[in-house]
C-alpha cells in the first residue's frame, strides 16, 4: 500500500506581512546594519530572507542612512516617470543652399531655392 501526497500539500505555507510589521522589520534590519553585520546575518537574525528584504526596501520609501530627504525608489520591473523629452532643434546645414544641382559636366551649383533651380536648369538647356 503506498500513500500519495498532493503537491499543494508539500508546498510551504507563506507568511504574509501587514505593512506595520514590514517597517517594523526593516528598521530592526537596519539597525543591524548599522551596528556593523553584513547584509545576510542581518536578514537571518531579523527571520527574513535577505532578498525579501531588499524587495521591501524598494517599494516603501526609506530614508537611506545621512540623507535628509526620503527617497523613492521603485521595485524591479517598475518603470520610473519621467520629464517629456523635448525635441532637439533642427543643426542647420554647413551651407546656405537650398538646392544643390550637380550638372552632367561634374559642376556643382547651389541655389538659394527650388524657383531658382529651375530657371538655372531652363537656362541651360
Amino acid at each position: 500500500m503506498s500513500i500519495t501526497v498532493k503537491r499543494t500539500e508539500l508546498k510551504k505555507k507563506v507568511k504574509r506581512y501587514e505593512d506595520v510589521e514590514k517597517v517594523k522589520l526593516l528598521n530592526d534590519y537596519q539597525e543591524l546594519r548599522d551596528g556593523g553585520k553584513n547584509a545576510i546575518d542581518a536578514a537571518k537574525e531579523v527571520g527574513v530572507p535577505y532578498i525579501t528584504l531588499r524587495t521591501w526596501q524598494k517599494v516603501k520609501e526609506v530614508r537611506p542612512r545621512g540623507y535628509k530627504k526620503s527617497v523613492k525608489v521603485h521595485a524591479r520591473g517598475a518603470t520610473a516617470t519621467s520629464k517629456p523629452k523635448t525635441p532637439k532643434p533642427a543643426k542647420q546645414a554647413a551651407f546656405s543652399a537650398a538646392v544643390i544641382l550637380v550638372l552632367p559636366d561634374g559642376t556643382r551649383v547651389e541655389c538659394a531655392n527650388a524657383t531658382d533651380a529651375a530657371a538655372l536648369i531652363k537656362a541651360t538647356r
